[in-house]
């Protein structure tokens, strides 16, 4: 990363930067990010950091052993129940990215709908279109059937081009 400002940060300056800084940190936005935000190398958001007092985070501890299996064990549960990847995370303490990889680890998939192609395609997408058009939301739909929220989302923008393209041609 280039450094955007090469002005020595000292005074006034530094004590609102560094304000700013602790401000994104307690809302937990990453280093790079911050540093970004703030025109700066990464290094400097640590030191700013590091002056305010406040600790380095640290990675989550490893999860392996029993706890692995119990966690594996709890997110199949969720998953069973219908929890989006993001319910479980939130409720576990784990990332969205750490739940996908215990959730293949148990063998439980993200998706149990089977997949589309032609004509089961377009009805489903012409199906899922009329029930958001109605008022449903993208997410209900997703857990209604099983799918991710972005592939109902591509179903229903297929079939919105379907129907704008036979509304043109039929004009």
């Amino acid at each position: 990363m280039t450094r955007q400002n090469r002005k020595p940060l000292t005074g006034e300056d530094r004590d609102r930067v560094r304000a700013r800084v602790l401000e994104m940190h307690s809302a937990g936005a990453t280093r790079a990010r911050m540093a970004a935000e703030i025109g700066r190398h990464p290094s400097m958001v640590d030191r700013l950091l590091a002056e305010a007092g406040v600790p380095r985070r640290k990675n989550a501890p490893a999860l392996t052993g029993s706890a692995r299996e119990a966690a594996r064990s709890r997110l199949a549960q969720m998953k069973g129940a219908k929890a989006t990847r993001a319910q479980m995370a939130a409720e576990t303490g784990l990332s969205r990215t750490t739940v996908d990889r215990l959730l293949r680890e148990a063998g439980v998939t993200r998706t149990n709908a089977p997949s589309l192609t032609g004509a089961a395609r377009r009805e489903e997408g012409d199906r899922l279109l009329e029930r958001y058009s109605s008022g449903v939301p993208q997410a209900q739909l997703a857990a209604e059937t099983g799918r991710y929220q972005g592939t109902v989302s591509l179903l229903i923008s297929e079939a919105r081009q379907r129907r704008d393209s036979r509304t043109k041609s039929a004009s």
